[in-house]
């Protein structure tokens, strides 16, 4: 895993995060707060709890960052963060907004606009982590996938990315290196 993208996916996801959810939450569906000031804290009262919220949150998303990094498949990072984004959405939608409709006296109306501004919140951080995070190089290769014993040819796939003047004879996408003069024991290993 590469820790220093990891940590500056977790940062950037965090500003987009907070960019994102000042847009909906503190924009778009205010107004859908108004009805339950028993529930939620004013404005004012959050303030003072704003380092806090800040804090979990950024380490809450470097965590996220890291499960996406062991998850990474070589693919888009557009793609790959959108379908982790969408993911974790889906996550806190089930877990997070349908539990507080449950238990805080809260109208439909309001828990249906939490639960897609949390979609479209996380499948937005989920892109910027993808968009950021990119593996070390080493640890892009995936694994041998195959052995050709009479040239000594070892191919190890690296990204799905189309390496010039590849073989038509291996995979597309695979770093191939030659172990001259291949040798009967590498022809028993075949």
């Amino acid at each position: 895993m590469n820790y220093g993208r990891i940590a500056l996916a977790g940062l950037v996801g965090t500003v987009v995060f907070f960019g994102i959810g000042f847009l909906i939450f503190g924009l778009l569906i205010a107004k859908y707060y108004a009805p339950y000031p028993g529930v939620y804290r004013s404005a004012t009262a959050v303030q003072s709890h704003i380092p806090v919220g800040l804090a979990s949150t950024f380490v809450a998303i470097l965590l996220l960052a890291a499960i996406y990094a062991k998850g990474y498949e070589g693919g888009s990072g557009l793609a790959e963060g959108a379908r982790f984004g969408l993911l974790v959405g889906l996550f806190v939608v089930c877990a997070v907004v349908a539990d507080e409709y449950v238990t805080l006296n809260i109208g439909r109306r309001l828990a249906l606009a939490m639960a897609a501004g949390r979609l479209i919140e996380w499948t937005l951080v989920g892109m910027a982590i993808g968009l950021v995070y990119k593996p070390v190089a080493s640890a892009t290769v995936a694994a041998l996938t195959g052995l050709d014993a009479y040239s000594g040819r070892v191919c190890a796939s690296l990204c799905h990315r189309p390496v010039a003047g590849h073989s038509q004879n291996h995979q597309t996408g695979a770093v191939c290196l030659t172990i001259w003069p291949p040798t009967p024991a590498l022809r028993t290993l075949a």
